[in-house]
């Protein structure tokens, strides 16, 4: 077993679930869920050898086991409360859970043509699927939280010898109390693995002066594992690639490269391999036009009522480069529309006065290089929002300690008491705040049931518990300008994606087939619309000559003779194709 015991049993998790997707192909049934229980199994063994070793960290006195309970036992315990509740998070219910949930009614990992998002990589999904299958989806939000644990273990063992213990601690708190990985870690997303797998590969590769062959193909393990979670982490894992090599140009070896880059692709290529097959595009559905693609959703579509929205919100340039450095230093940004309303860390801001301390300075100038390369190929690729930076988390955590240690140790010293007290302080606050806000704890003493709680929460809850209930299992419903809230419809949904209304767009504009026969074609059944955006948007398209006036008359012909209107639920309407 290799020192580094964490980053060895964060592989070997991350490994048993990537079996998974093979299992998958043929069927997400009992085989898939046996091999999920055994990934759950080492991952919950992962998780208790990291408490473990965190818990050794604040045991010389009775002040340090209290800094313990409040700085971890208690944010995780919240962090509990809020993944029992049911789930209302915007992109779990878009695709994060909506996909698994498909893939269990299917009996496969299937391909959704017309759902951008069901490309991605998918290693977290592979899990979430498990917890779907198991009927406790709400345990999502807490697996994703899991991954703090190894998160501050992997921190805690690159300080190792090399940061005073109190600033090691600083760390450790740091990881459970920081708002926004509080915000991240009671949600079903997937960037806390991100961050985890992230630090992990870095104490690999730049802990040791001498490279060692496990060493490396446990490091190009990880780095593929990072890779299969989120395209952010494919870009991440080159730009690491390409630093580690820099460092070692002079005594470079072909070996260690390819065992390390070998390690590396046979890790992540199932997921862009699976896409490649599928579409001939490995990272569909980005980059279609420079890679292209045969799946027609990839075309390049109208402009839509979502698109034109999202032009009228944009923000100045100034604001949108400032987003990110302004979360750094600990502002919200909650009224930006690049932003999620959570802060970081403002200790974040010492990042760069690492550079000026001596002990491990390969290590800290490789962070360095990777902070400014990844972060802003990220920024460039997509924009200031901070939960694409999320593989650099640990990073930051651990440069910003580093660069504590330029400080003679009486400043350290108070400088790190503030710091811990600091975050605890805002850590706790804001985990009450979080309860509070998400009235937690009127689901979990019965005063309000699962449906009531996430129809107050998800307005588009209203139009899918309606379909669910008053249309006929076999139905199939477009869904336009609905909001796109996949997961909770019981009812078989279609439309394109993100944009909404693009195939419709493209029907409409095939004069060559009757706008009826393409709904029938795809077995339509049903359509459902936000009244107001749909009005909005085809008056735009009209005024702005996206859709001609014989276009349009096409479109309304259609619904004047086809489209039979059953049900108005609030702003949504309900009607049959016929």
């Amino acid at each position: 077993m290799l020192r580094n015991r964490n980053s060895t049993l964060l592989a070997f998790s991350g490994v048993s679930l990537l079996l998974l997707m093979p299992i998958g192909l043929f069927s997400t049934g009992a085989f898939f869920l046996a091999f999920f229980l055994l990934h759950l199994l080492i991952h919950c063994y992962m998780i208790g050898e990291g408490l473990r070793s965190l818990a050794a960290s604040f045991q010389d006195d009775w002040k340090e086991r209290a800094v313990f309970f409040l700085g971890i036992v208690l944010p995780m315990l919240m962090l509990v409360l809020l993944s029992s509740t049911p789930v209302i998070n915007r992109d779990a219910l878009i695709h994060h859970l909506a996909v698994p949930k498909w893939w269990i009614s299917k009996g496969s990992i299937y391909e959704i043509p017309w759902h951008d998002w069901s490309y991605y990589p998918m290693l977290l999904q592979l899990g979430f699927t498990g917890f779907e299958k198991l009927g406790i989806p709400q345990l999502t939000a807490f697996y994703q939280a899991s991954f703090l644990i190894p998160l501050a273990v992997s921190i805690s063992h690159i300080a190792e010898n090399q940061i005073p213990a109190p600033l090691r601690r600083l760390g450790i708190i740091m990881v459970f109390t920081t708002p926004y990985f509080f915000v991240l870690g009671s949600s079903p997303y997937v960037d806390l693995p991100l961050a985890s797998f992230g630090i992990a590969a870095i104490s690999l590769l730049f802990e040791e002066e001498e490279q060692q062959t496990k060493q490396l193909v446990l490091a190009g393990i990880i780095l593929g594992l990072l890779a299969g979670c989120k395209y952010n982490g494919l870009l991440f894992s080159l730009a690491a690639l390409g630093v580690w090599t820099v460092t070692q140009l002079r005594n470079f070896q072909i070996k260690h490269f390819s065992l390390l880059l070998c390690a590396f692709l046979l890790t992540a290529c199932p997921w862009y391999l699976r896409n490649y097959l599928l579409v001939g595009n490995p990272v569909h559905p980005l980059f279609a036009a420079q890679l292209g693609s045969n799946n027609t959703f990839a075309l390049p579509a109208v402009a839509t009522g979502e698109s034109l929205a999202a032009l009228s919100l944009r923000n100045d340039p100034i604001e949108f480069v400032l987003t990110p450095f302004l979360m750094l230093l600990g502002f919200q940004g909650g009224d930006n529309a690049f932003g999620e309303g959570e802060m970081l860390s403002p200790l974040f801001i010492l990042i760069p006065f690492a550079l000026f301390t001596k002990p491990r300075l390969l290590l800290w100038k490789a962070g360095i290089a990777l902070c400014v390369i990844y972060g802003a190929a990220a920024l460039e690729l997509g924009g200031a929002r901070i939960r694409y930076l999320s593989p650099l988390f640990g990073l930051a955590v651990l440069l910003s300690l580093a660069s504590l240690t330029i400080l003679r140790e009486r400043w350290r010293n108070i400088v790190v008491n503030l710091g811990i007290a600091f975050h605890i302080l805002i850590g706790l606050s804001y985990g009450v705040h979080t309860i509070v806000e998400r009235d937690i704890l009127s689901v979990l003493s019965g005063e309000k049931t699962a449906k009531r709680y996430r129809n107050e929460k998800v307005t588009e809850s209203l139009v899918a518990d309606a379909i669910n209930e008053v249309l006929p299992k076999n139905a199939k419903v477009y869904l336009l300008y609905t909001g796109n809230r996949y997961y909770l419809y019981d009812r078989d949904v279609y439309n394109s994606g993100y944009y909404s209304d693009r195939t419709i767009i493209a029907w409409i504009k095939n004069p060559s087939r009757p706008i009826e026969d393409s709904f029938k074609l795809k077995g339509i059944t049903h359509i459902a619309l936000h009244r107001s955006r749909y009005e909005k948007t085809f008056a735009q398209y009209r005024a702005k000559e996206l859709l001609s006036k014989e276009e349009l008359e096409r479109w309304n012909a259609f619904t004047r003779k086809h489209f039979k209107l059953l049900y108005e639920i609030g702003p949504y309407l309900i009607g049959e194709v016929q």
